[in-house]
């Protein structure tokens, strides 16, 4: 009865404050950038009832980034409430797309001399056919970030690394490569952290995001079947498990109501159990106190 009240009066506050809010004006966001990275040009903005988007140019490594305010959906299982204000801002992004374009020919080298792939379409990532060769093409990569992080504004930017294996056909006709995390970087530090740990820090941040204050306890290896999915409710994605014998990670933490949760390291159809997931549809279980 307890949740079922604290559920409802969340709820309610939700309502009030979507009842109430207003996005950030176009002025409001360019006022924020310029204090959050710095000096820069206003290159266009447009503002309308909605939001405003606001294009500016960073005067210190010249370079444009985007800034909006916008209306968001406020769901609570599976039902919307109205929505709520919010605003996004890709300078990070937009810088870490500057430095590889600046930089192209010493990341070029990089590439051919491990025999890698340098990508920053989900974050800057690095990708090699074996753990040693995607930890080094990281490493000389993180230098030449670490080298461009004027006034440190891209500490803590991480640079994942992935080695990859084999060509693969999945069930669904899917052809692939299977991916293996080897570790990440995090400026403004040059320190390699292998794949437990890195994989440790990744689902720390998956659960942070469903409970600000959890804590990581342990991780457990078991088999696919003793999860109690079908191979059929797997998306299918690069490293998902194919077979019931496949093993898969759960990692567990503490939440704050002193219960615990683990989230599973396979993403499975969220139209299974829409509420036990989190935004990237990793499967989560939670016990109470």
């Amino acid at each position: 009865m307890k949740k079922i009240v604290t559920a409802l009066i969340l709820c309610v506050m939700m309502l009030s404050l979507a009842a109430c809010g207003h996005t950030k004006s176009a002025n409001k966001l360019i006022r924020e950038a310029k204090r959050a990275h710095g000096s820069a040009t206003v290159v266009s903005k447009t503002e309308d009832p909605d939001g405003a988007t606001v294009v500016l140019h960073d005067k210190l490594q010249d370079f444009d980034y985007r800034v909006t305010s916008y209306m968001d959906a406020f769901i609570m299982d599976g039902e919307e409430f109205g929505s709520m204000p919010g605003a996004s801002d890709d300078f990070q992004y937009a810088l870490v797309d500057k430095i590889k374009a600046d930089q192209q020919t010493e990341i070029s080298n990089i590439e051919q001399k491990y025999g890698a792939t340098f990508s920053t379409d989900l974050g800057p990532t690095v990708y090699a056919g074996d753990p040693n060769s995607a930890k080094q093409a990281a490493i000389e990569i993180a230098d030449i970030y670490q080298k461009n992080n004027l006034k440190h504004r891209l500490d803590n930017l991480v640079i994942m690394a992935y080695a990859q294996s084999s060509y693969y056909h999945d069930r669904t006709g899917y052809y692939g490569r299977d991916e293996e995390v080897a570790g990440h970087i995090i400026l403004p530090k040059l320190e390699w952290s292998g794949a437990d740990q890195a994989m440790i820090e990744e689902y720390t941040y998956k659960a942070k995001e469903i409970d600000a204050d959890a804590e990581y306890l342990r991780s457990e290896i078991v088999t696919f079947a003793e999860t109690g999915f079908d191979l059929e409710q797997v998306t299918a994605t690069g490293d998902c498990p194919r077979s019931e014998d496949a093993p898969v990670t759960l990692y567990y933490f503490k939440a704050s109501d002193g219960g615990e949760f683990y989230i599973a390291d396979f993403c499975i159809n969220d139209e299974i159990r829409p509420s036990e997931f989190d935004n990237a549809n990793n499967y989560v279980n939670r016990t109470y106190p």
